[in-house]
Formats: structure tokens, C-alpha cells, sequence
């Protein structure tokens, strides 16, 4: 059986987040999203109006957040 390349197949994980779904998977505000944002903490793209971050941004940044006393 012969496979179509033409096939497009779904990607496995989510590259980019809006920044609305960014604020929710870390369980803050979109203001506190936009403001590690501008303060350079976390990287983010632009898409037209929408802006953007990077799964692995996401996941970098909550690891580097210092433990709870």
C-alpha cells in the first residue's frame, strides 16, 4: 500500500501559543503575560495582531521561577 505525499499530517505538539492560552496554562492574567514580556523574561512572536509564544518559552520560563518558601 502506497502512501500519498501530499499528505499533510498534524504536528504532535503545539509550537506557538496565543498569548491568551500562554496566560491560562500558567494560571495568571494576560497583563502579568505582557508584562514578563516587555520586561524581556519571555520571548514572544508577532502574527499579524496576534501575539505568540513558544511552547518551549513557556516551559522554560516556569522552570526558571524560583521555589515557594
Amino acid at each position: 500500500m502506497s502512501t500519498n505525499p501530499r499528505t499533510r499530517t498534524r504536528f504532535r505538539e503545539t509550537l506557538l501559543v496565543r498569548l491568551t492560552d500562554a496566560a491560562a496554562t500558567l494560571g495568571l492574567s494576560e497583563a502579568a503575560i505582557r508584562n514578563e514580556i516587555k520586561a524581556g523574561r519571555l520571548e514572544a512572536r508577532k502574527a499579524g495582531r496576534a501575539v505568540l509564544v513558544p511552547a518551549d518559552e513557556l516551559r522554560r520560563w516556569a522552570g526558571d521561577l524560583p521555589p515557594a518558601a
